[in-house]
């Protein structure tokens, strides 16, 4: 998996200031990411993060690893 392949969307009707909602959809799943973000033009640093998902999924370090390179 490519980063091109991941869309993130914030979904600011369950978010509130200082911590917001993130969507990242993969051809995998999704998977919810909830903390405080940091957003600047070529990145997004979620800090204090939980991360959460679709449980049919198996998603694993090399899963995640993978998405990322």
């Amino acid at each position: 998996m490519r980063p091109v392949d991941v869309d993130l969307i914030l979904d600011v009707e369950s978010s509130e200031h200082p911590y917001f909602i993130l969507d990242g959809v993969t051809p995998d799943g999704t998977l919810q990411l909830m903390g405080e973000m940091e957003i600047g033009s070529n990145h997004v640093v979620v800090h204090g993060v939980h991360i959460g998902g679709d449980a049919a999924v198996r998603w694993g370090w090399s899963r995640l690893r993978g998405s990322v390179e």
